[in-house]
C-alpha cells in the first residue's frame, strides 16, 4: 500500500514511517493554536528564578484582542482576519530545554518558535549589555523561524 501511495503522489525517497517526530504525544487539540515563545536563561541565572519568571510569563498566556491597541496605519496587519471584540492570541512560552525541534516545521506553523525571550536575573549578571550579547545573540541562530522584529 504504501508504494502505491508514494508513486501516487510522486514520493520516491524513504518509505513512509511513523516517528516520533511525527506524533507529538505532550500535543492537544488546543496546540494548534498556539504562538510558541521559546524562553533562554541569559547571563548567570539561577534555576529556581528561571521558573518562578516563566511562571510570570505564563499568566499571560492568552491575550484578549479587544484589550489591544490596533495599528490603524498598518496597511498589512497579520491579524486582521480575526474579529478584535471576541478573538484571543494564545501564546506558549516554552523553556530552551523543553522546545522541540521538527522536520515538519515548515509544514505545520505551531511548531515553529516565533519568537525568542531573554530572562535575565540582574543582581546576578553584572555587565547586562555584555551578557546580552555573549549569551542571549548566540542563542537566536538556533531559531530561525522567529519573527525579528
Amino acid at each position: 500500500y504504501q508504494r502505491r501511495v508514494r508513486e501516487r503522489f510522486g514520493l520516491f525517497g524513504p518509505k513512509l514511517s511513523m516517528s516520533t517526530d511525527v506524533i507529538d504525544v505532550k500535543q492537544s487539540f488546543s496546540s494548534f493554536r498556539e504562538i510558541q515563545l521559546v524562553v533562554v536563561p541569559v547571563g548567570n541565572i539561577p534555576r529556581n528564578k528561571v521558573l518562578e519568571y516563566k511562571g510570570l510569563l505564563d499568566e499571560f498566556s492568552v491575550i484578549e484582542l479587544s484589550n489591544v491597541t490596533r495599528d490603524p496605519t498598518s496597511p498589512t496587519n497579520p491579524l486582521s482576519y480575526l474579529s478584535w471584540a471576541t478573538d484571543k492570541i494564545h501564546l506558549k512560552f516554552v523553556l530552551e530545554e523543553d522546545f522541540q525541534k521538527s522536520s515538519w516545521q515548515e509544514l505545520q506553523s505551531f511548531r515553529k518558535a516565533h519568537g525568542v525571550i531573554g530572562l535575565m536575573h540582574c543582581p546576578r549578571t553584572p555587565d547586562v549589555k555584555e551578557s546580552y550579547r555573549k549569551d542571549f545573540c548566540p542563542k537566536l541562530t538556533s531559531y530561525p523561524h522567529r519573527i525579528n522584529e
